[in-house]
């Protein structure tokens, strides 16, 4: 470890010339004290150096270094706020020291504006790019780290905890492609990584390439087959590709290994209601339910197994709960609308795609619907208003078609 030299010239002050010399001598015992390891010695040198002459602000920042050896990063911190004030312009190692302390202690913020000041005191610091990135990724700030950990990597590009968190980052911030990317980079150094396997099988997932992710999550089940998130995950890359068979039997060991899976439950529910068997759909939602009560997916879930059954009723309760739970969840009113249209409540159905559509909640879908609906009631000019609208926002080719051929029904 690199210990800040100790010379007689830094003992400055009006204290006694013994007892400036005794101090030195303390100094000297505890830089040999902490390069021997002997890190307690140490401690014990430096106090007894700052006792003899307070002003002494090295040895604060020398014991600040032992305090953060021995985990006592709150003393390390009030050393450190000691030495920087008399030292505030010669403060990189310092700041670093103290950015450091304030990590260990869940102190994040506190831990960036450390690690920038370190940065704006030495900006080759590499080091400080990388912890302040992921101090920043603590806080939330995962967009600003992004660019830090570029920086580091810019150098220590074959750091793979840096590449691991840079992929998760560039995920976290919805960009996918370029998380693969990474991730591609991360896999050359760590091929048989199931914790890489799945975050490169998650990265194509998320950006909507199911093919491609399937071979990832069949190469971590490979290497842990006892991982419940493992057939969970592959699961949903099943059903996202319409293998509603091969999703089911994957949620069934996701949930041997762990009974309580709420999300397994749930996500087994939708594939035995795309599979049409309504009754175990209804079965697993409820217990999904069950075990997390408060989750509006599964609420909406049960209300399509029940609109499917055409108890309609069932499935508008259960809106209504989700609603409840968050007014502001918009995919409600789309689901609501629904219900009442196949109820051939035509008024509350278009009541609740307006709703949808002031809440920009599943666009397409709500006027296309709620002009459908207009149809019904016998209101054209308002039915031909919401396709038109819908031509205008869709680049779907079927659904253009569809419009058109409505349109000219119209006419």
């Amino acid at each position: 470890m690199f210990i800040i030299g100790i010379s007689s010239s830094a003992i400055l002050g009006t204290s006694s010339s013994r007892q400036k010399k005794q101090a030195q001598q303390f100094a000297e015992a505890g830089a040999a004290a902490e390069t021997a390891g002997n890190l307690e010695g140490a401690l014990s040198d430096y106090s007894q150096a700052i006792e003899r002459y307070s002003a002494y602000y090295e040895m604060y920042y020398s014991r600040a270094r032992v305090s953060y050896q021995l985990a006592d990063y709150q003393s390390a911190l009030s050393d450190l706020d000691v030495y920087l004030s008399s030292n505030p312009e010669d403060g990189a190692g310092a700041y670093k020291l103290r950015g450091l302390c304030h990590f260990a202690l869940d102190q994040f913020s506190s831990a960036v504006d450390d690690f920038t000041e370190v940065i704006l005191n030495s900006p080759e610091s590499l080091d400080a790019y990388y912890q302040r990135g992921v101090s920043k990724s603590k806080v939330g700030d995962y967009q600003s780290a992004i660019p830090d950990l570029a920086i580091y990597l810019s150098k220590y590009g074959s750091n793979t905890e840096a590449l691991m968190l840079l992929s998760q980052l560039y995920g976290l911030t919805g960009d996918w492609e370029n998380s693969y990317k990474i991730c591609k980079q991360l896999e050359t150094y760590q091929p048989d990584s199931a914790n890489v396997l799945s975050l490169c099988g998650s990265a194509l997932y998320n950006s909507g390439q199911y093919e491609a992710a399937l071979p990832y999550w069949n190469k971590v089940l490979g290497l842990e087959q006892s991982s419940a998130d493992a057939y969970f995950n592959r699961g949903n890359v099943y059903f996202k590709l319409g293998q509603y068979e091969p999703a089911v039997q994957d949620y069934n060991q996701s949930l041997a290994l762990a009974p309580e899976y709420a999300d397994a439950y749930k996500n087994r529910g939708l594939s035995y209601q795309r599979l049409g068997d309504l009754d175990q759909s209804l079965s697993d939602l409820q217990t999904a339910l069950s075990l997390n009560p408060e989750d509006i997916t599964i609420l909406i879930s049960l209300s399509l197994s029940y609109s499917a059954l055409e108890e309609y009723d069932s499935a508008l309760q259960y809106l209504d709960q989700a609603l409840a739970l968050n007014p502001d969840y918009d995919d409600i009113y789309y689901q609501r609308g629904n219900v009442y249209y196949a109820m051939e409540d035509y008024d509350s159905a278009i009541e609740q795609y307006s709703q949808a559509i002031d809440h920009q909640a599943s666009l397409e879908n709500s006027y296309y619907n709620r002009g459908l609906a207009y149809l019904k009631i016998g209101e054209k000019d308002l039915a031909k208003q919401d396709l038109q609208n819908l031509r205008e926002l869709t680049t779907n080719e079927d659904i253009i078609a569809a419009i058109d051929k409505i349109l000219k029904e119209l006419e």
